[in-house]
């Protein structure tokens, strides 16, 4: 009788750890995801909208970008990529070149992750553009038009919001993350070497999930 109990309790200590672990593998989402940001409002009350007991969050629309060499990028040619949206000044002093540095660094994953695209916009009325210094497939650099300049960074890209009542990052120097689906996924301080470090994550995070979803369907 011994034996058998004996036997029991060892089965039972091999099998249930088992049976948790797949468990928590088929049952259980065990990967982290990133937040949205820019939550959908109603023109004129600003009341965030909502669907389904879910926020609707900024989605990128339809768009074409001109710049001022008659080169230009259309939604369609952005969409299923992670970008990373940037502003440079187009004089580029030491805080500029600084920035570019921890871009150049971004853009180096794109060996790892094909689909990262990094786009600066520069406004070409402040002077010599910066897109000669930029040598790496991942990135592009759009000149544009002093007319269309804000309307890109301001009503696209959004890439003006205040993120958190504490916020001191000025216009050139944040960066923005959006997925595949054109929802933005993270604001960064350019200046900072941690926030660059963060973001560098947080693609790679972005691009895990995404291949995650898409091995299941």
């Amino acid at each position: 009788m011994n034996k058998y109990l004996k036997a029991g309790l060892l089965m039972s200590t091999l099998v249930v750890p088992v049976l948790i672990f797949l468990f928590l593998k088929g049952f259980t989402t065990n990967h982290f995801d990133l937040p949205y940001f820019v939550p959908q409002t109603e023109p004129g009350t600003q009341k965030v909208l909502v669907k389904g007991g879910d926020t609707l969050f900024y989605q990128l629309p339809d768009f074409t970008m001109h710049a001022t060499d008659g080169k230009g990028f259309s939604s369609q040619q952005l969409a299923r990529k992670t970008l990373v949206i940037s502003t440079l000044p187009a004089l580029c002093g030491d805080t500029c070149q600084k920035i570019r540095d921890h871009l150049a660094r971004v853009a180096a994953l794109h060996e790892a992750y094909p689909d990262l695209l990094i786009l600066t916009l520069v406004n070409a009325a402040e002077g010599q553009p910066v897109s000669e210094a930029v040598k790496a497939p991942a990135w592009q650099v759009l000149n544009v038009p002093d007319s269309l300049y804000a309307g890109y960074v301001n009503d696209i890209f959004r890439l003006n919001q205040k993120i958190g009542e504490e916020q001191t990052i000025l216009p050139h120097n944040q960066l923005e993350l959006l997925d595949h689906d054109g929802f933005i996924r993270g604001y960064y301080n350019a200046l900072d070497p941690e926030e660059i470090e963060r973001l560098m994550v947080e693609i790679k995070i972005l691009e895990y999930n995404r291949k995650e979803k898409n091995s299941k369907e």
